[in-house]
């Protein structure tokens, strides 16, 4: 009867160890997790933030100059864009309908009109730099996604000027989040569609975009903010992870990132086995 007692009291003891330690060695983790999602989140953030900076030092340079002439605003964006390989595209649309590029092998549809196109009507109606969410580009046949800035000359909207970053650019971005084995990043556009994935039949094309909770219904309350912090969810092929979720601030954009639930209870198990031992 005491051998029992000792042994259940032994068990008992070990087990409300493993289970209170457990618990907290899984929440430092995913604690560890969200750390990394909103670091990675940031870095995506300072990148687009530098865009937006070429954007509008472009603009402003054509506020300084005081007038919307074809060739100022050519000179203007032939410097602003030198050097700049990560750039599809700098132009400027006017507001009597003049579209002027840096990239002369760009062609322009004929009818093209600047003041139509969403950029130069998003731009124009939050008067502030803005970030479009991907598209196909008529100019560069390629996904895009467009950074744009208003010109104003005198108090009014003379233009609007846009540059076009290729989603191969945001892609690398994502691909570079693996600080663990089995760790991967994906990008989420403001309406809820993957911009950049591992598999890459998620990322958009010229014929469609995917939205998230069509392939991952679980990640919606992450995505709509109603949940914070990681979640553990079944991924698109089944295997079981932890996504978090980390704003990315400067365009209204969600970085995600999942992790293997083995690499998170992988310690937790060591921890078993050793309690089991020291308890044996």
């Amino acid at each position: 009867s005491v051998i029992c007692i000792v042994v259940v009291s032994i068990l008992l003891t070990t087990a409300g160890i493993v289970a209170v330690a457990g618990k907290r060695m899984i929440k430092n983790q995913t604690d560890a997790l969200q750390l990394n999602a909103d670091k990675y989140g940031e870095e995506i953030n300072t990148w687009i933030e530098n865009e937006k900076m070429l954007a509008v030092g472009t603009a402003n340079s054509i506020e300084s100059a005081g007038n919307t002439e074809e060739g100022v605003i050519q000179s203007i964006l032939n410097i602003h864009a030198e050097g700049r390989e990560e750039l599809l595209n700098l132009y400027c649309g006017t507001k009597d309908s003049r579209f002027i590029q840096s990239n002369q092998e760009a062609e322009i549809p004929e009818g093209y009109d600047p003041v139509e196109r969403g950029w130069y009507q998003q731009a124009a109606q939050e008067k502030s730099v803005i970030v479009t969410d991907p598209y196909w580009d008529v100019l560069t046949k390629q996904m895009c996604a467009t950074i744009a800035a208003p010109v104003y000359i005198q108090n009014e909207l003379a233009a609007v000027i846009g540059l076009d970053v290729t989603l191969g650019t945001v892609t690398d971005l994502t691909e570079s989040i693996k600080y663990d084995e089995g760790v991967y990043g994906f990008l989420v556009d403001s309406s809820g569609q993957y911009v950049s994935h591992k598999n890459k039949e998620f990322e958009p094309s010229e014929d469609a975009a995917v939205a998230v909770k069509d392939k991952m219904p679980g990640l919606g309350a992450l995505l709509d903010g109603k949940k914070s912090g990681a979640a553990m969810l079944e991924d698109y092929d089944g295997s079981q992870c932890y996504f978090a979720m980390a704003q990315v601030e400067g365009s209204g954009w969600k970085l995600g990132v999942a992790v293997p639930t083995a690499n998170v209870r992988e310690s937790l198990f060591t921890m078993i086995a050793v309690a089991a031992v020291i308890a044996l």
